[in-house]
């Protein structure tokens, strides 16, 4: 390993006469601007440069928006899914077990995208096929089943990460609730296809 060294001494930049003051300054150039327009966000007016008065007015505003109101949705989803993520990495602490916690979890999506094949085929037998399922329904049905096997043997090694890829999926099936019954009301209200 190479450092730089200085009459003996190891450098450092954090050492620097001012150094502090410059990073300082770096940031509070970097996050004034953000913070002022945080900040003017809540005024009652339409001007940035008077001041009218406290006020929810834009927020309500963009609130009645629908595309807002998923996209807020959809963002808090990805951040509760991103933080059980960095708290599973935390608990499990080390890699041979979040690696076996997100084989368990890869397992049980495949089995679940088998598992949408076939509903799909059953619910909608009419619709057009543009890619046909090789060997349907047996292919499927054994990688289905070579899944399950793979899952069942984990779960026996390894019932501490599996259970945690079972507790992932659950936090996950009140987002997806949310989401498919917005879904379900546009498509009755004829709004998408």
């Amino acid at each position: 390993m190479t450092s730089l060294v200085r009459r003996g001494k190891l450098f450092s930049i954090y050492k620097l006469p001012g150094f502090n003051f410059i990073a300082l300054s770096c940031f509070f150039m970097l996050y004034a601007p953000i913070i002022i327009l945080v900040g003017y966000s809540f005024n009652e007016g339409s001007s940035l440069a008077l001041w009218e008065g406290f006020s929810w007015r834009w927020y309500l505003t963009a609130w009645e928006n629908q595309a807002v109101q998923d996209a807020t949705l959809l963002s808090l989803a990805i951040a509760l899914q991103a933080g059980t993520a960095v708290f599973i990495l935390l608990v499990l602490g080390s890699f041979e077990r979040a690696l076996d916690y997100t084989t368990f979890a890869i397992l049980l999506a495949a089995m679940a995208d088998v598992a949408s094949l076939y509903a799909l085929r059953r619910r909608q037998p009419g619709r057009s096929r543009p890619y046909r399922a090789w060997g349907y329904p047996w292919v499927p049905a054994l990688y289905f089943l070579g899944n399950l096997g793979v899952a069942v043997a984990l779960l026996g090694a390894r019932p501490f990460e599996c259970a945690i890829g079972l507790g992932m999926l659950a936090a996950g099936l009140p987002f997806y609730l949310v989401f498919a019954r917005r879904g379900g009301a546009l498509a009755s209200s004829g709004k998408v296809e």
